[in-house]
């Protein structure tokens, strides 16, 4: 009896090794560590949907807010335009938009500490990496800029240097 207890306790987990496998083999697993820790973790998962809507819907909520249009129809126009496009259509500086997106972003973030959805420590690493990446930004451009004063590199180069906005 004990070696039959055996046997089927060495082939569930011989068919459990063999599935983990093949799911890690499909690329259904990010890693070993990301399947166990959040759950069932798919790169298309609903969070990134999450994340994206969430941006779009607050880069409308801003342009609506500086234009004085009606969100709806900020919204319609976003669907038929780039972005990019309508921010020169409006007559938005992009420097404008930003800080007015960094204040709303900072805003969400600490109603979500507030809310109890962050912890304090986490909503300050999130508001430190803005901010240090927007250092970062506003570092490259001044070089960038004083580079092609100087003559130290060309427009092309300063294309190359300067990352493309997604």
């Amino acid at each position: 009896m004990k070696k039959m207890q055996m046997i089927v306790v060495a082939c569930v987990a011989l068919i459990g090794a063999t599935a983990w496998s093949g799911l890690h083999a499909a690329g259904t697993l990010d890693g070993p560590g990301k399947f166990m820790k959040y759950g069932c973790h798919r790169p298309d998962g609903g969070s990134n949907s999450l994340g994206k809507y969430l941006q779009e819907n607050m880069m409308v909520d801003v342009l609506a807010q500086l234009t004085k249009q009606p969100v709806e129809t900020v919204r319609q126009q976003v669907r038929e335009k780039h972005f990019k496009a309508l921010l020169h259509e409006y007559n938005v500086d992009r420097e404008t938009f930003r800080a007015e997106m960094r204040a709303k972003k900072i805003a969400q973030i600490n109603q979500l500490v507030t809310d109890g959805y962050l912890s304090a420590d986490q909503g300050k690493a999130i508001v430190d990496k803005m901010e240090a990446r927007a250092k970062r930004h506003q570092l490259m451009v001044q070089l960038i800029e004083k580079g092609i004063a100087d003559g130290t590199i060309t427009q092309q180069d300063a294309q190359l240097l300067m990352p493309r906005r997604r």
